[in-house]
């Protein structure tokens, strides 16, 4: 049965952005992309997502302010922190402020992305 499936990806590498667009492509979800925080904020408070990918380094709000907004207003989003400079500091951090996981770049392997993005859509 098809299920659509609403993805907000929040990053300013159009490589990365591209990624996750192919892949949402690849698996029939819907998606939105973002290319700075302040777009992103504008999103949510307009939509709900069932999953929010957000680069920790974004313009505008930066992926933490995101996290925090979603979970302080009770946004039913499951969020997956993604960055290319990961310290083990900002994951500890992303996680205890709520973030389902947390991705560095580059990707190994795209399709452990999408299990893992399948799991956090089942909530």
């Amino acid at each position: 049965m098809f299920k659509e499936t609403n993805l907000l990806i929040v990053d300013d590498d159009p490589s990365i952005a591209k990624v996750f667009e192919r892949l949402a492509r690849d698996r029939r979800w819907s998606y939105v992309s973002a290319k700075s925080g302040t777009e992103a904020m504008e999103l949510l408070n307009r939509q709900v997502f069932e999953v929010a990918l957000v680069d920790i380094k974004i313009a505008g709000y930066n992926g933490i302010q995101i996290l925090e907004f979603i979970k302080r207003n009770s946004i039913p989003t499951e969020v997956i922190m993604i960055t290319g400079v990961g310290s083990i500091e900002t994951a500890v951090h992303a996680i205890k402020e709520g973030a389902y996981n947390y991705l560095t770049k580059p990707f190994d392997d795209i399709e452990k992305v999408a299990v893992l993005i399948d799991k956090a859509m089942e909530g």
